[in-house]
């Protein structure tokens, strides 16, 4: 059943990859042999993350996430504390809306890693007050790893939002 479901997202993955028009050159950055399989797993990554599966979206985290997480190997587990989270009790909703791709590029100080500049919207409800649509820029970066594209986690203005 799983296998099915992620075969059926990455078709439509990738029949939303051939919809880009001709001249789109965002993805240029990732080489040509791994680009699709690239586009296929962050829309997939994406797709987790709005839905909050985190357990899915384990998966798909690169080795440093991994080891912040302390999910990693045996050194990353040892001594691990795990990065702290964010208090989000004044709101009664918090909910992500979409994520629309900006830009893709080398990053800057990891140059072995991709940088994805995303556009998020989240729909916020403080309590006594009407929900709101906030928009901001938030990034992700992927590394190649194992033979396939992983994920970190997705960090706005050098916060990690977990």
């Amino acid at each position: 059943m799983r296998y099915c479901a992620l075969a059926l997202l990455l078709t439509l993955a990738f029949a939303s990859v051939q919809a880009r028009p001709k001249g789109d050159r965002t993805y240029e950055v990732v080489p040509s042999e791994t680009r699709e399989r690239f586009i296929a797993k962050l829309q997939l990554y994406l797709l987790y993350e709005r839905q909050n599966k985190t357990d899915e979206l384990k998966t798909l985290y690169n080795a440093k996430t991994l080891c912040v997480l302390c999910l990693g190997s045996r050194e990353c587990e040892e001594d691990c504390a795990p990065p702290m989270e964010l208090d989000l009790s004044h709101l009664e909703e918090h909910t992500t809306v979409s994520y629309r791709v900006l830009e893709v590029r080398r990053a800057k100080y990891y140059p072995e890693e991709i940088e994805v500049q995303l556009e998020c919207v989240k729909r916020l409800k403080q309590r006594g007050r009407a929900a709101r649509l906030v928009k901001s820029t938030v990034r992700v970066y992927a590394s190649f790893e194992r033979g396939d594209w992983y994920f970190s986690l997705i960090t706005i203005d050098g916060q990690l939002m977990l």
